[in-house]
């Protein structure tokens, strides 16, 4: 599949970029791909901000327009970047420690080292359009906000990367998985589960809407894309929707 790149000096955010450029352009081809040295304002899920120092990074997004497949599942988007993002990793990183931490981010071990947000277009029940946004922090080793436990590749490994080299390996992995859609959707789904953060059979700390924590196991995560909990209480599972629960690292 072409790739057709537009790199910007600086923006805002380019998933607000690219869906100003979809208004403009309502054409705009699968695979359009905007990316930047400096996003100044990028967003990521709850809301909740993006740091990536300027000239460090990969930050970009994707236009797709996702064929609809007997099964398919919004989430099944979340499955391919998720999973062409840990392919990318696993040139770097032993593969065992690139996990999937729920509902989006990308762990080596414990640490951060990449977000996904995904917005979804939908024109009436129909999946109209999807804009995948990615921040991997590649050579950064400063890290001055908030966020509890941010990584790089270069902190990780102690080498530097080009980015433009490092972009181009990533956009390779993500299609290649995006290419096994729908005929390897099973196979995608069961290797997002083993990917999983914290599904190691243990019991961890989770937080609920109303900031009660309690104790659970990780069970999976349904193909819509609700994570499956088994309480230490009750021994019962339960299912949770993005936003109804969190994780306490």
């Amino acid at each position: 599949m072409t790739i057709y790149h537009i790199q910007l000096d600086e923006v805002r955010s380019t998933n607000s970029y690219l869906k100003a450029l979809i208004t403009d352009r309502p054409n705009l081809p699968s695979w359009t791909v905007v990316s930047t040295h400096n996003q100044s304002q990028g967003r990521g899920q709850r809301g909740n901000s993006w740091e990536s120092e300027p000239g460090k990074n990969i930050t970009l997004s994707i236009l797709l327009h996702p064929n609809r497949y007997d099964g398919f599942e919004p989430f099944d988007l979340n499955i391919f970047v998720s999973l062409g993002l840990c392919s990318f990793l696993d040139e770097f990183i032993p593969s065992q420690r690139v996990k999937i931490k729920w509902p989006n981010d990308i762990y080596i071990s414990e640490h951060k080292v990449a977000g996904i947000l995904i917005e979804n277009e939908w024109i009436n029940a129909d999946l109209s359009s999807s804009i995948v946004g990615i921040g991997l922090n590649i050579n950064q080793k400063l890290f001055v906000s908030d966020a509890p436990n941010p990584t790089s590749i270069a902190l990780e490994t102690g080498n530097t990367y080009p980015l433009s080299d490092m972009s181009e390996r990533l956009l390779f992995h993500l299609q290649e998985i995006y290419n096994q859609l729908p005929s390897h959707i099973t196979e995608l789904r069961e290797n997002y589960h083993s990917r999983l953060f914290r599904r190691d059979g243990m019991t961890h700390v989770f937080r609920d809407m109303e900031g009660r924590r309690f104790d659970a196991e990780i069970i999976g995560v349904t193909p819509g894309g609700q994570l499956c909990l088994r309480h230490v209480e009750d021994l019962c599972t339960y299912q949770y929707a993005f936003k109804e629960v969190s994780f306490v690292l």
